[in-house]
Order: structure tokens, then C-alpha cells, then sequence
């Protein structure tokens, strides 16, 4: 799947997930690319007319996947690998 896919798959899923029918909440990690993904789901969202706020740079992936799983957010971008590897420590 290209980038493009994946981030108008993600940007899908995510139309309708705010909490009580308020805005998606898109976070983002403090790096390069995450912001610039963050903002690109944010504003897929938004063109499919539904509110989204996106919450750049939070930290790293510990910060942003603990405010993910707390319903702080309800998506954010990131890595296949960085998920296998930091997330669920399984290399394959």
C-alpha cells in the first residue's frame, strides 16, 4: 500500500471517531514527518466534512500511543515498524 493509500485509509477510519461526536482528534509525534502526516489526516478528515483537530508534536511514541490508548486522541501516524518494534516488541 503507498503512503498516500495508507494515510486516505487511516484519514477513513477515522471520520466520526471524536468522542461524542465532536472533533477527530489527530495527534502527532515530535519528529519530522509525523506533524506533516498529522496535519494531512486532519485535513482529510475535514474534506470529508467532518471536524478534526490535530494535536502536533506531543513527544515520542511512548506519550502519543499512552494518549491513544487513554481516548486523548483518536488516531495519530505512525510506523509499521516503530509498532513492531517499541510498541508491541515484536520484530516480525
Amino acid at each position: 500500500m503507498t503512503p498516500r493509500l495508507l494515510l486516505a485509509a487511516v484519514a477513513a477510519l477515522a471520520c466520526g471517531c471524536g468522542a461524542g461526536g465532536g472533533a477527530t482528534r489527530v495527534g502527532s509525534k515530535e519528529d519530522t514527518e509525523s506533524p506533516l502526516l498529522g496535519e494531512m489526516a486532519a485535513q482529510l478528515v475535514r474534506s470529508a466534512g467532518d471536524p478534526a483537530r490535530h494535536q502536533a508534536r506531543l513527544g515520542g511514541t511512548a506519550v502519543v500511543w499512552e494518549a491513544l490508548r487513554a481516548g486523548q486522541l483518536d488516531v495519530y501516524p505512525e510506523f509499521t515498524g516503530t509498532l513492531a518494534l517499541q510498541v508491541y516488541n515484536d520484530p516480525a
